[in-house]
């Protein structure tokens, strides 16, 4: 292990699954996070001056002044400041949309940790002032500043992917575009691994690993997820019964949408649209 690297088995704990969380930090050596099992969702941080570190398996990557790095779901990891510096970073946690599948592939490649540095000051200017706006919105109340803050996240994945040497080469399969747009359109029907597959005419375990190859997660996993994401968009700006959106977005069992819903975001599905239901609007 790097001598500067704190040795440390205590689990830090992650913010809330479901909404986008963002911060600037500048720490001081003696910062650092340990997360055994990683996250549920994507965390990017952003370097602007000072040394900070990143673990995961056997890679350690010392990060410095304009350098980016995104860590998928599920990754080990751990993060922190190296010894006789400060480390001035922003971060955010975030879901991404299902469109930037191609984005998020091309700019992880093949590695569950892999440092991107930016050299061209525009493109560093635009990053510094996305991550900005990113902070601000995430502390915004109500739907609208939750969509500007994954408006800024999907700048900063823009700017990223348009900086590497083979931007134009490297996009998302067509069979797992057709895929998600299907999910999208078909949301409340009982879709299946097998059903799928057989769209695209792929065997159920070769469209599974190229599933996950290029969004990263599983094909039940990213159902549950877009599933869940649609019912929370029901439940703050409808005034549909929790049991129909259920319905709506594919779940059979009320009880297990709650369940699922619950464990994803925190709260049950009425104290959702409780704390999230979108001003006093007529609601569809």
């Amino acid at each position: 292990m790097v001598a500067f690297i704190r040795n440390s088995d205590e689990e830090t704990p992650a913010p809330l699954f479901g909404a986008l969380v963002a911060g600037h930090y500048a720490e001081p050596y003696g910062y650092s996070v340990y997360r055994g099992a990683g996250t549920q969702d994507w965390l990017i941080a952003c370097t602007s001056h000072g040394l900070g570190y990143f673990v995961h398996d056997d890679t350690v990557l010392t990060v410095g002044a304009r350098d980016i790095l995104l860590i998928p779901p599920g990754t080990m990891h751990q993060y922190g400041t190296v010894e006789a510096s400060v480390w001035n970073f922003h971060w955010a946690h975030f879901i991404p949309c299902p469109n930037w599948a191609g984005w998020l592939r091309m700019i992880q490649g093949e590695h569950n940790l892999r440092c991107l540095h930016i050299e061209d000051d525009e493109a560093w200017r635009r990053v510094q002032t996305a991550f900005a706006k990113v902070l601000a919105d995430s502390m915004g109340m109500g739907q609208l500043a939750d969509e500007l803050a994954l408006n800024g996240i999907e700048e900063i994945l823009l700017v990223l992917s348009r900086s590497l040497p083979d931007a134009d080469e490297s996009t998302l399969d067509p069979r797992i575009r057709s895929t998600l747009r299907y999910i999208a359109e078909h949301m409340a029907e009982p879709l299946t691994v097998p059903g799928l597959a057989s769209r695209v005419d792929l065997s159920p375990s070769r469209f599974a690993h190229l599933f996950k190859e290029q969004m990263q997660d599983s094909v039940t996993n990213t159902l549950i997820k877009l599933r869940l994401r649609q019912a929370a968009r029901l439940l703050q700006f409808t005034s549909r019964k929790v049991t129909d959106i259920a319905h709506d977005v594919g779940f059979e069992s009320s009880f297990y949408f709650t369940r699922k819903f619950t464990s994803q975001f925190g709260m049950s599905p009425t104290e959702y649209r409780r704390v999230h239901a979108f001003g006093d609007q007529e609601r569809g």
